[in-house]
This record gives C-alpha cells, sequence and structure tokens, in this order.
C-alpha cells in the first residue's frame, strides 16, 4: 500500500507520526500537496515476476541499484518481486483540495 503525504498525516493511518511533522496538513508549511499537481492512478493486480525470467533479472538489478542496502538483507527474508497488471489508469491533469 502507498499513501500520500497528507493520508500519512493522519492520526488514523499513522499512530506515530512524529517524522512526518513537516508533512502534516496542520503544520506551518501547509499542505504538501499544494500547489495543484496532475494525479495519476494506476489500478490492477499485483503478479508474482517468475524468479527465471529475464523481466526478473532487469527488476531486481534495478531494485538494488536503488535500494542498494537491500542486497544485503539475509537470504531468508524471503520477499518477492513484483510487478503490477495495470487494469485502469486515472489521470487528473488538475487537481488539489481533496
Amino acid at each position: 500500500a502507498s499513501l500520500s503525504l497528507s493520508e500519512a498525516s493522519l492520526s488514523s493511518v499513522c499512530e506515530n507520526k512524529h517524522g512526518l511533522d513537516a508533512c502534516s496538513l496542520g503544520s506551518k508549511y501547509g499542505d504538501p500537496e499544494n500547489p495543484v499537481c496532475g494525479r495519476l492512478t494506476l489500478t490492477g493486480e499485483l503478479v508474482v515476476i517468475d524468479e527465471d525470467s529475464p523481466e526478473y533479472n532487469f527488476a531486481s538489478k534495478s531494485l538494488f541499484e536503488r535500494h542498494t542496502t537491500m542486497e544485503k538483507w539475509p537470504s531468508d527474508h524471503n520477499w518477492v518481486i513484483f510487478k503490477i497488471d495495470i487494469q485502469d489508469i486515472w489521470l487528473i491533469d488538475y487537481f488539489g483540495g481533496a
């Protein structure tokens, strides 16, 4: 799951939000989603990528390039790499105030 910064600032979602003070709606910094901008929502199904596929090799290489510490995580962590099978795309070109 992924939350916008303003959603993460809600106490019902993130009880310990001390690290998010700059992202809270009531802070001196204002709304982190202002000024208004586009919003893209992709929905679909998460699909596990087959470890023997070229797609998995590309995805894991890309993941470890971006998140270098993950490559050193214990092998018994049992995490998997997913992709999203996109079923719907929703785009608002001028979004704000929600």
